[in-house]
């Protein structure tokens, strides 16, 4: 897991499955990651820093690497309040 420019790049060797074999799930500040093939099988669970919004997680998948990227959080910008 590196972090770059403001956004978490996660970079997973998955090397004899193909896409279809791979399975990814968000859940609870968490990606979990699972790989299934002919016998063989791969599962981790990677947390995610509050910093970052896990609903931006994008992933890619070439060559046997899964790269996952999520984007970090916009500060709050300040609002005005209007008075009822």
């Amino acid at each position: 897991m590196k972090e770059k420019n403001g956004v978490l790049n996660f970079k997973i060797n998955l090397a004899g499955f193909e896409k279809d074999q791979i399975k990814l799930e968000s859940r609870d500040g968490f990606i979990y990651v699972e790989a299934r093939s002919n016998g063989e099988s791969y599962h981790n669970q990677y947390d995610v820093p509050r910093l970052y919004d896990i609903s931006t997680a994008d992933a890619r998948f070439e060559n046997g690497l899964l790269e996952i990227t999520i984007q970090k959080l916009e500060k709050n910008k300040p609002a005005k309040i209007k008075i009822k």
